[in-house]
């Protein structure tokens, strides 16, 4: 199973849902609660669930991506082995029309996700609250998986249907566009990461230190 399918239970990968409200209550005094151990707020605590599943699933993108990167490198040094001369472009069955419209839906998700995460950006300033910076980094992991879902889908297309170009020139832009998929899915990391670590800073001034033990 490709590894974007595996995903897409553990990250939200629509990156549409609400942001999880985090109490602002910052100490047992404001609380309410008086000055023995403190239980962690149960917003906050779901919250820093939520990050550690986001911190789990980002690694399996990123290790999905270098798979990927790894594949269009082996797809590049197959290409230099064709002769232009004698390659030859075979009729495209339903079969082949169908796959590949489907690797061009993911790279339109791509693209949806890729510009909700930088409207978002414009929307909400950089120093924003905790729900912010987890809505950014929803969407900034939204856009990683569908970087990995349509690299994954472009490559297996090429892997499988290798007579399905004109030549070797639409054979190589079809890698090269892999290659931007791939520094894309890359990019979305490391701004979820960046996101990521803004909601621990932001955190550790209003939720209980336990919590992050």
């Amino acid at each position: 199973m490709p590894l974007s399918k595996v995903l897409c239970g553990l990250l939200d990968c629509s990156g549409s849902s609400t942001p999880q409200q985090v109490s602002k209550a910052g100490s047992p005094r404001a609380s309410g609660q008086g000055s023995g151990q403190q239980s962690p707020n149960p917003s906050v605590a779901s919250t820093i669930k939520s990050l550690h599943s986001i911190e789990s699933g980002l690694r399996r993108l990123s290790e999905g991506l270098h798979s990927q990167d790894s594949l269009a490198a082996e797809l590049k040094e197959w290409l230099d082995t064709i002769d232009a001369a004698t390659y030859r472009k075979e009729e495209w069955s339903e079969e082949v029309r169908q796959a590949y419209d489907a690797y061009k839906k993911e790279g339109d998700k791509l693209k949806a996700t890729h510009q909700a995460y930088w409207r978002y950006m414009k929307e909400h300033p950089r120093n924003g609250t905790p729900e912010e910076h987890l809505q950014r980094t929803k969407l900034a992991c939204s856009w990683a998986y569908y970087a990995v879902s349509a690299v994954e889908g472009r490559t297996e297309f090429l892997v499988k249907y290798r007579n399905a170009y004109n030549g070797k020139l639409a054979i190589d832009n079809h890698i090269n566009e892999a290659k931007n998929q791939i520094n894309s899915g890359r990019n979305a990391i490391r701004e979820a990461r960046h996101n990521y670590k803004a909601i621990w800073t932001a955190f550790t001034r209003r939720a209980n230190p336990e919590v992050f033990q």
